[in-house]
C-alpha cells in the first residue's frame, strides 16, 4: 500500500458522497470519559444526523443531568482516551450561569463551521471522519474549560 491508499483502496483525503448514507451517530458524555477524568454527576447526549440527500448534517446537544456553568460544546478529531483537535464548535457561548440542565445547542453544522483537519473540506468529509470512530464531543465549564464531560461518537 502507498502512503496515499487505505486498506480498502479508497483514497486518503477524497470523499465520495455516493458512498454515504443517511445516518445517525450518537454519543453519551461523562467525566470519567474525560482527560484526565473528572469527577462528577453531569451527564449529557449528541445526536447527530446526516442526511445525504441533501448532504447536511444536524445536531442537538442535551444536557441530561445537570452541569455547572456549560461554556462550549465541540467536536474533537481523538480516538477513545486520546486529546485531539477541535474539528466543529456547537457550542461557544455565552456561558450558561450556574445548574444547568436542557437542550445545550441545536441546528446544522455548515461547511464553514469546518475547522482543524477538515478547513475547506464538505460535510461528507466530516460525516465519513464521524464513520471512522474517531471523533469525541466535549462540553467544557468554567472548572474544566475543554473537558468537563466527554463521549465518543458512534
Amino acid at each position: 500500500i502507498d502512503g496515499d491508499t487505505i486498506d480498502d483502496g479508497d483514497t486518503v483525503g477524497q470523499t465520495s458522497t455516493t458512498e454515504l448514507t443517511s445516518t445517525v451517530f450518537t454519543a453519551t458524555l461523562t467525566g470519567d470519559q474525560s482527560i484526565p477524568p473528572v469527577e462528577t454527576l453531569a451527564t449529557a447526549t449528541l445526536v447527530l444526523q446526516y442526511d445525504a440527500d441533501e448532504e447536511t448534517l444536524s445536531y442537538f446537544v442535551d444536557v441530561t443531568s445537570m452541569i455547572t456553568n456549560p461554556s462550549s460544546a465541540i467536536i474533537y478529531e481523538g480516538a477513545p482516551g486520546e486529546s485531539g483537535a477541535a474539528i466543529v464548535t456547537l457550542f461557544g457561548g455565552p456561558t450558561e450561569e450556574g445548574e444547568w440542565t436542557g437542550v445545550l445547542a441545536e441546528g446544522f453544522v455548515e461547511e464553514e463551521d469546518l475547522t482543524g483537519s477538515l478547513i475547506g473540506g464538505t460535510i461528507p468529509d466530516l460525516v465519513t471522519l464521524l464513520a471512522s470512530g474517531d471523533t469525541y464531543v466535549s462540553i467544557g465549564n468554567k472548572s474544566h474549560p475543554v473537558d468537563a464531560i466527554r463521549g465518543q461518537i458512534d
